[in-house]
């Protein structure tokens, strides 16, 4: 495993509280994993927020564990935690998986439904036990780039599709 990983890990634990992070143990397990990989996002050296995801060998080889998303509390209500949730639903397919497995609590540390949260992304609830609950949720293909502009509702300027990334097509798209 890439040393650089457990640097970013501790990094991390640093600033995000120990309920949410991975102990290193379990890290250096889930990073063993197919398919596994690590989202973070920095401001200014500072990681500010994180996703983990991994297919477990238990599960169907079309499915696959969208872990934690987390951010700081400070970056909240940017947008960004719905960006790491969007790109989850987005990258897994590039392996064809089909279907991710979303492991939660009910509620996160600010109160806030995740259930409610994950069905407006088309999660569905699989079971429910204690504070805890499992749902799946359909992965979703890129867009096929198109030859035709789309509007810059902004600036009223065609943008070629060309020139935009698979992830913003793909949240154009939504």
């Amino acid at each position: 495993t890439d040393p650089q990983l457990y640097q970013v890990l501790g990094r991390l634990e640093a600033v995000f509280p120990k309920e949410i992070c991975y102990r290193e143990a379990q890290f250096r397990e889930l990073m063993t994993y197919p398919n596994a990989y690590l989202l973070v996002v920095y401001d200014q050296n500072e990681p500010i927020a994180f996703s983990i995801s991994y297919h477990n060998p238990i599960l169907p080889k079309h499915a696959i564990v969208l872990g934690t998303v987390s951010v700081k509390p400070e970056f909240q209500k940017h947008g960004i935690g719905t960006y790491l949730f969007k790109l989850n639903l987005v990258i897994p397919t590039l392996k064809n998986y089909t279907m991710g497995i979303i492991k939660c609590q009910k509620k996160n540390i600010d109160g806030v439904d995740l259930i409610k949260y994950c069905e407006k992304f088309g999660a569905t609830v699989i079971d429910e036990k204690n504070y805890h609950v499992r749902m799946s949720i359909p992965l979703h293909k890129p867009i096929k780039e198109s030859k035709q502009p789309i509007q810059n509702s902004s600036t009223k300027q065609e943008q070629p599709v060309e020139d935009l990334t698979q992830a913003e097509l793909s949240f154009l798209q939504n």
